[in-house]
């Protein structure tokens, strides 16, 4: 799947453009990844990505969210817990975070607990 738009407290954003690419994965034996990049970004000068200098790598993380993991959709509700073992965000290492989903013409949405103060609403399209 491929991830159309990004909300956040229902306000249309666009941390990664306008046209965000990345995938969100989902198999039958309960492994799960997401990954979402911002087009368009610089390439780094040097071959090597240990060698980024600071006006490199800042656009490049800030420009790309992935995690991959486990998960296990809630018999009888709209929830998927996702339970992370890697992150490009360290901190949610080993958590588990819950996703309410609804499918909507032909679409996946998935949103958020709060999160801090925000709540996330992320729709995913079925790739082609």
């Amino acid at each position: 799947m491929k991830c159309v738009s990004y909300q956040t407290d229902g306000t249309l954003n666009y941390p990664y453009g306008e046209n965000p690419v990345g995938q969100l994965l989902y198999d039958a034996k309960g492994n799960m990844m997401v990954e979402i990049m911002k087009p368009g970004i610089k390439k780094f000068e040097q071959s090597n990505l240990l060698q980024g200098v600071p006006e490199e790598v800042l656009p490049a993380y800030y420009g790309f969210i992935g995690y991959y993991g486990s998960y296990k959709v809630v018999p009888d509700s709209s929830l998927v817990i996702h339970h992370i073992k890697a992150y490009s965000f360290p901190n949610w290492v080993d958590q588990d975070q819950r996703r309410y989903y609804e499918f909507k013409d032909g679409r996946l949405i998935l949103r958020t607990s709060l999160i801090g103060s925000v709540r996330y609403e992320l729709t995913w399209q079925k790739a082609e």
